[in-house]
């Protein structure tokens, strides 16, 4: 039979496993929830870069097999084609964006004010890839049916349109000044996976990245 002494140091050697099981295993778990969350991220920014890669280099992802393409080359982050049964945790958004200038409004035959979109950026193109429920772009949607099935937009719609007018669209300098021509074409792959149900470090359930070319 332990002293009394003997038995107070094992009561504190419990308290203090306890106490230390308090601290370790959330610290435990959470390092694994961000290094997790930090993969997917890493994933994500390639998985926008490779497909934009593409996207600049004219591979038409409207065709089923270019959609498989991107899903394999998202492995692991459970991304299914569009119109899957589940849908899956990813979405890829491609965007085709030029500047209207007062040539490409005569282009249009727009004159004056039926160049709505004259000297504004604008989406001559979109597809999007996967699930498209999970979220949009960040820069604004075309109104629906407003595509054709390969994703273009045709003119004069993106002209005299301002739904096709992109918003708080940063990325490149306005032209003349930035370099980039007005009725030049620039190509841009928004990509995002969901993670957890759980509010990630990154932006909430999920991974997202973009990437223009």
């Amino acid at each position: 039979m332990g002293t009394r002494s003997n038995v107070e140091k094992g009561a504190a050697a419990i308290e203090f496993a306890l106490t230390t099981l308090v601290f370790w295993v959330p610290l435990l778990l959470g390092t694994l929830f961000i290094g997790t969350s930090l993969i997917k991220a890493i994933q994500t920014v390639q998985v926008a870069r490779d497909v934009g890669h593409m996207y600049a280099r004219a591979v038409d992802f409207s065709r089923p097999e270019s959609e498989e393409l991107v899903v394999r080359l998202a492995l692991g982050m459970n991304m299914r084609p569009k119109g899957s049964s589940p849908p899956g945790d990813g979405v890829v958004i491609l965007t085709t964006v030029t500047y209207i200038g007062d040539e490409q409004c005569a282009q249009m035959g727009l004159v004056g004010s039926q160049c709505v979109n004259r000297n504004q950026w604008v989406m001559t193109h979109r597809l999007v890839l996967g699930n498209a429920a999970l979220r949009g772009s960040n820069y604004g949607d075309p109104p629906p049916g407003s595509t054709e099935p390969n994703g273009d937009i045709l003119a004069p719609k993106y002209g005299n349109d301002s739904r096709f007018r992109l918003k708080n669209f940063n990325l490149l300098p306005e032209p003349p000044s930035g370099g980039f021509p007005a009725g030049g074409s620039a190509y841009m792959v928004e990509a995002y996976f969901r993670t957890s149900a759980v509010p990630g470090p990154f932006e909430p359930h999920g991974t997202y990245a973009c990437a223009l070319f």
